[in-house]
């Protein structure tokens, strides 16, 4: 976990570089991915009150729920998106605080100081946690887990407050050159080849279900659920295919919808089509599988867009197992799909592990 050399990722200049430079954030998303996990487990330990708790656990995602929005906190409690930010920033700097006074995860605190601690150089503090927010999707959260990594590893209240800022403007701005590329990646290239040949690779990964003699029932015309758009770290996409636009929750699921939407094995597709339950820690669940494509062949697929480092969660396994035997229940294959069809072997390695927590 200990971070002993600043952080050099490929050059991000021309659309070319897109691929190098997500290939490169993915593999340190694998890195990031237990940090994230020891952060998590001390905002579920040193939250108090079951108010506090309640709205921390839902904004991070704890104990196996999905991260919610900013708005679907604030219908939950009754009070404003701006209520809950307020909320949230000052509950991860009182669990900070808390963490710090404790006698307790002493040598949690001091392999994350070495990693973010005071005596590290800003420029490269600053470039280390815009990178590893990039890799690891935080979106709205970015300021928060940077407040969290300087705040437990002894940084003071207001070069805290500061860096953290200085962090999710960055972010912002790495999110919006990787799109202005792949913008200019999708006119340089021919997009139905590179689309149809991504695909080709990642349908020889598909799970069929084991009667093939049933007919795949007809997709969902409407999403089942709404993704707000004016989240930080999520947006919507016009795609020609389906002649509206498209929302997306993180670059994995905006590429997925990019790539479906370009090739010519596609027919159509829904994002957020349905509604799966699930069991998780004894609790009814619902997870909602990130879009259901329907093939030109007359297949049908149902696939989850994650990255590679979530993959082997445990909650995540529990979720997978619901969605595919969702998927199969209508005659539809399922996918698990992390974009990089290179590192497919760390898919079953991390999974064959056993994974972590969610």
């Amino acid at each position: 976990m200990a971070c002993r050399q600043p952080l050099s990722p490929p050059p991000l200049v021309h659309p070319s570089d897109v691929d190098p430079f997500c290939v490169w954030l993915d593999e340190l998303a694998c890195d990031v991915a237990p940090v994230h996990e020891l952060v998590s487990s001390m905002i579920r330990r040193y939250s108090r009150d079951g108010y506090e708790r309640s709205i921390l656990t839902a904004r991070f995602g704890l104990e196996g729920q999905d991260r919610a929005t900013l708005q679907e906190i604030g219908d939950q409690h009754g009070i404003s998106r701006e209520r809950v930010r307020q909320l949230v920033d000052r509950s991860v700097m009182r669990v900070a605080g808390r963490a710090l006074k404790s006698a307790e995860d002493i040598d949690a605190r001091d392999s994350l100081t070495e990693r973010y601690g005071p005596a590290a150089d800003v420029e490269a503090l600053v470039r280390r946690l815009t990178l590893e927010a990039c890799a690891t999707e935080t979106g709205s959260l970015t300021k928060s887990f940077a407040v969290l990594k300087l705040r437990l590893t002894g940084h003071r209240v207001a070069d805290t407050k500061q860096l953290a800022n200085e962090v999710r403007s960055r972010v912002v701005r790495v999110r919006n050159r990787l799109r202005e590329l792949e913008r200019v990646e999708r006119k340089a290239v021919v997009a139905d080849g590179y689309a149809t040949s991504h695909l080709q690779r990642w349908l020889s990964h598909v799970e069929w279900p084991a009667d093939t003699t049933m007919s795949p029932r007809p997709i969902p015309g409407h999403a089942t659920r709404r993704i707000d758009v004016d989240e930080e770290g999520h947006g919507a996409t016009f795609l020609d295919k389906l002649g509206r636009e498209a929302a997306w929750d993180s670059r994995f699921e905006s590429r997925l919808l990019r790539i479906l939407n370009d090739s010519s094995l596609v027919e159509t597709f829904q994002e957020q089509p349905v509604r799966v339950p699930y069991q998780w820690g004894g609790h009814a669940r619902s997870y909602y599988p990130d879009v259901v494509a329907q093939l030109r062949d007359g297949r049908t697929v149902l696939i989850e867009a994650k990255p590679i480092y979530e993959v082997g969660y445990a909650v995540n396994q529990d979720k997978f197992a619901a969605g595919r035997g969702f998927a199969h229940s209508q005659g539809w294959g399922w996918l698990v799909w992390t974009d990089r069809y290179g590192i497919r072997p760390a898919i079953t390695a991390i999974t064959a592990d056993g994974g972590g927590g969610g």
